[in-house]
């Protein structure tokens, strides 16, 4: 049985205005954010790559770019190119928030497109093919214009996160770091070409990816970035004793104490040099203060040469163009025009 539709003319009127201020406000919120929130831009694109055997493939790709409202293009910003862990399972909305706060622009790579269709090609490319290798190469420089993006970071989980290693051992040079979540690497397919950042993130009770086979990638990165069995400040002071053991028992070596003296700091100019006004024939005095391990090399410089002598570290006295320091009867000027040292007399001319 039907049961007919009944609305009393009062309360269609009244619920008819309130709609209309419903409508009323949702357009004035709209004018007041000036434009809809940002979303996903889906972009479509052919790839032109190689296959296994080196031979041409062009493939039908995709990614989606999510560029936070007002965020300006009239200077550079990152771009985070998150690779997909799932094929098909969208664009990285997680980011959404800390590319609002942060300012960067959010790159969702997709699976979908490439020979393999459910994983991404990250075996050793050389033997495997090029085409997510190439693929992840090209959306980067797609990205980086139109966006005005400088610098890009790539990052994933589970099988996303060994795309993003693999792509960071093959072509790191396009690369500002590099991170993985819950995976590890081949380390006999994917190799470190080149140093580069890169944070891990494991837990050991993970029962699919053991610990031990995350700090193995991880250990490949340290090494090639010359951190494998490097020392660190806290390192300071601890001490070292080895146990030698076998049927019988043991025994303890003494302890070694290691010293960590800090790392050479480069030199860093703390007070630059001062403009200066003096009358003709008057010396002026120029000084600098810098910092870094020491011993500091100083050497003064006028319109680029070596000013002869001149290697103070704190406070280098400069002779004026018309000063004799040597006494020859020839000023500064005249020692600089004829390649002469202004600080040896020289025969008269």
């Amino acid at each position: 049985m039907t049961i007919p539709a009944f609305v009393p003319a009062s309360f269609a009127t009244e619920h008819d205005l309130r709609m209309k201020r419903a409508l009323l406000l949702l357009s004035l919120a709209a004018c007041a954010t000036g434009a809809p929130a940002a979303t996903d831009v889906r972009i479509d694109f052919t790839l032109n790559t190689t296959d296994e055997n080196g031979d041409p493939l062009v493939q039908n790709r995709y990614y989606h770019v999510y560029r936070p409202d007002g965020l300006s293009k009239a200077a550079p910003v990152p771009m985070i190119l998150v690779m997909e862990a799932v094929p098909g399972s969208g664009p990285a909305g997680f980011f959404h928030r800390k590319a609002n706060q942060a300012g960067f622009v959010v790159v969702s790579c997709a699976i979908r497109g490439n020979t393999l269709g459910g994983v991404w090609n990250n075996d050793n490319p050389h033997i495997t093919g090029m085409e997510d290798m190439d693929y992840t190469a090209a959306v980067i420089n797609r990205v980086r214009q139109p966006d005005n993006c400088n610098d890009a970071f790539i990052c994933s989980l589970s099988k996303g996160g060994h795309m993003a290693y693999a792509y960071a051992c093959e072509r790191p040079g396009t690369l500002k770091a590099a991170c993985s979540v819950d995976e590890f690497m081949g380390l006999s397919s994917n190799t470190p070409a080149a140093p580069l950042p890169v944070i891990a993130f494991q837990g050991t009770a993970d029962k699919n990816v053991p610990y031990t086979m995350a700090l193995d990638s991880v250990d490949a990165w340290r090494t090639i970035d010359g951190l494998l069995g490097a020392t660190a400040p806290a390192d300071h002071g601890s001490s070292f004793r080895a146990v030698v053991s076998n049927g019988s028992g043991s025994a303890t070596s003494t302890a070694a104490l290691l010293t960590v003296n800090a790392a050479p700091a480069d030199p860093r100019i703390v007070t630059q040099p001062t403009d200066q006004t003096v009358t003709a024939g008057q010396p002026v005095s120029f000084a600098v203060t810098a910092t870094g391990t020491a011993p500091l090399r100083y050497q003064w410089k006028k319109n680029g040469m070596d000013l002869v002598g001149e290697t103070s570290a704190i406070n280098p006295d400069i002779a004026g163009d018309w000063a004799d320091p040597d006494g020859d009867e020839a000023n500064n000027l005249l020692e600089y025009t004829r390649g002469t040292d202004p600080l040896a007399a020289d025969a008269p001319l």
